[in-house]
């Protein structure tokens, strides 16, 4: 098989992945946004994963590496600085 020329593509990121990445790099609470017993028993399963790609540590704190796959998921309108009069 020959090597290809395309840069590797990015590891999957679940919605409820996204989310919970999208609240730490926005300074908010990382399960914050959860509701609800049976909310609360997935997000189990969603910190494994976030931890098995490297997104987050075992304290629960973005990496290096989860900042970046953050950045990709947040709109450029939702990181501007905001302007005040």
């Amino acid at each position: 098989m020959k090597p290809s020329n395309n840069p590797p593509k990015p590891e999957r990121c679940s919605p409820a992945m996204a989310r919970v990445l999208i609240n730490l790099y926005q300074g908010r609470p990382a399960w914050g946004h959860l509701s609800g017993r049976s909310m609360y028993g997935g997000a189990g399963q969603t910190e494994r994963a976030l931890r098995q790609r490297g997104w987050i540590d075992a304290a629960g704190a973005l990496t290096d590496t989860g900042r970046e796959r953050a950045a990709d998921l947040v709109p450029a309108s939702a990181v501007a600085p905001r302007r005040f009069p």
